[in-house]
């Protein structure tokens, strides 16, 4: 009788052990589901207020939302993607080049950030007027050819940046060119 006392005595505390086990199982499990949850509600709510942010109907609105958006959520690249684009419609070009170098640290890989960051130089070059205009669009057009050249490393098969590239290198032999006329007057 004491053998048998023992051993219910031993399965029941194996029992409770293993039911102590799978509580703990459960919780984990629980735990998990829970910050993936909390994960996916924070992603819905980014995604939610970037949403409202990029249908305001006003350049100058969205702008300001998208910089509060980037405060709330500083590691999230489409947003200094999409503040820098409607920076380059203000011609803000020195704030649009900075939303897409911090794209750049956040995802050196983004194709996005080297095209628009491309573009803008490349746009700024263009609108410099007067004397400095060659000096400025001689540094923007580097600049632009410079990640021009990021594009094609990043997408070899990229036709159309090859092309791209090779009309703003023109435009830069162009520029050069006017650089020299004017310094031998």
């Amino acid at each position: 009788m004491l053998t048998e006392n023992a051993e219910l005595k031993k399965k029941a505390e194996e029992q409770e052990k293993e039911l102590e086990r799978k509580t703990l199982e459960l919780y984990e499990t629980i735990d998990q589901t829970n910050k993936e949850m909390n994960e996916k509600l924070r992603e819905v709510q980014y995604n939610t207020e970037f949403a409202i942010a990029i249908n305001k109907s006003k350049d100058e609105e969205k702008i300001e939302e998208l910089k509060k958006l980037v405060k709330k959520y500083p590691k999230k690249a489409d947003i200094y993607i999409q503040l820098g684009i409607y920076l380059i419609i203000k011609k803000k070009y020195e704030e649009a080049v900075s939303n897409f170098n911090i794209v750049k640290k956040l995802e050196p890989k983004k194709f996005s950030s080297y095209m628009f960051l491309g573009t803008v130089y490349e746009s700024w070059g263009e609108k410099e007027k007067g004397k400095n205009r060659y000096i400025e669009a001689k540094k923007n057009f580097e600049l632009a050819i410079k990640n021009y050249k990021e594009i094609i490393k990043l997408d070899l098969n990229s036709i159309v940046w090859k092309k791209q590239l090779k009309e703003l290198e023109e435009k830069l032999e162009k520029v050069e060119e006017k650089l020299k006329e004017l310094e031998g007057e």
